[in-house]
């Protein structure tokens, strides 16, 4: 059965929801800190004439508790996001691992063993990275609307000049990622056949040192190094 990638995704963060959950409160506040600086810098100097106000030792006092703040957040959300990356990962082979042993001999593995390597290596990274951008995207939405809502009060029609290049270039990415696909499926190919001919090799030493095609082995190696480089 295939599982789409969203669907995918959704489960992985449904098994750990607290997790993911803790990863969200933490890399949204890590990504809507630094509005902070920008509100504390924009009190400073509005008040600069005043006499009550901020003054440089506030001004210091309140950037350096700031600065600490942000450095323990991203520590904790750090340590948080490797645990929880590390347990999405460990389920995926698990269950992969556990889904070919219940299959006939003769059918568990349909593709070669260096692509099935690969599979268990890449394929599984890929989705741990991109179940940990959620997060990011959730924060990165947060910040945005704040910081365009803070933004909006103080010139809209320069926030809209500023901003609509951004959605631009968004549109145009998400227009490539076709592309952008087809290039991943042939890097993962490739790599696939890089770690299956090392394998034959490994397997096949005393073979390859009998026939004297140590040289050629080599070359072969070369060459699909050469493919991998240029498709990664």
């Amino acid at each position: 059965m295939t599982v789409r990638a969203p669907q995918l995704i959704a489960g992985l963060a449904r098994t750990f929801r607290w997790g993911w959950l803790a990863n969200v409160f933490l890399w949204t506040t890590i990504w809507t800190m630094p509005v902070l600086v920008g509100l504390i810098t924009r009190e400073f100097f509005d008040n600069l004439e005043g006499e009550i106000g901020f003054s440089i030792t506030t001004l210091v006092v309140l950037m350096s508790a700031y600065g600490l703040g942000r450095i323990t957040v991203m520590v904790i959300a750090m340590h948080n996001d490797v645990h929880f990356m590390f347990r999405v990962g460990a389920l995926q082979r698990r269950n992969m691992f556990a889904r070919i042993l219940t299959l006939p001999g003769a059918q568990a593995i349909e593709a070669a063993p260096g692509e099935i390597i690969t599979r268990f290596r890449e394929d599984v990274e890929h989705v741990e990275e991109t179940t940990s951008w959620t997060v990011d995207m959730v924060g990165a939405v947060v910040f945005s609307v704040v910081a365009v809502s803070i933004l909006m009060t103080i010139d809209a029609g320069m926030t809209v000049l500023v901003f609509l290049p951004l959605v631009v270039v968004i549109f145009l990415a998400e227009r490539a990622g076709t592309a952008i696909r087809k290039y991943r499926e042939a890097a993962r190919e490739a790599t696939g056949k890089v770690t299956e001919a090392l394998g034959e090799a490994f397997g096949s030493v005393q073979s390859i040192k009998v026939a004297g095609a140590e040289r050629s082995i080599v070359d072969h190696l070369s060459v699909l190094n050469d493919e991998r480089r240029h498709l990664m």
